[in-house]
């Protein structure tokens, strides 16, 4: 597991499909790598950070979405 930790302006994308999207792609390009098997995303040191307005939450580890 690797922990990547981004700015509040991540959670501050107003498009809800395209926070989806950065999330997937932060996990598959780590994953990629043979030592890591899921991605931690803490915003500005913070772990379960709730997104606003949406249904996502950060308080779990992101595994690939992708095969």
């Amino acid at each position: 597991m690797v922990a990547v930790d981004l700015s509040k302006e991540f959670i501050e994308i107003e498009n809800v499909e395209d926070i989806k999207l950065s999330i997937d792609a932060i996990v598959n390009t780590l994953t990629e790598l043979n030592e890591v098997n899921a991605v931690k995303i803490l915003i500005d040191g913070e772990e379960n950070v709730n997104i606003e307005n949406t249904e996502i939450t950060l308080n779990e580890n992101f595994t690939r979405t992708i095969t």
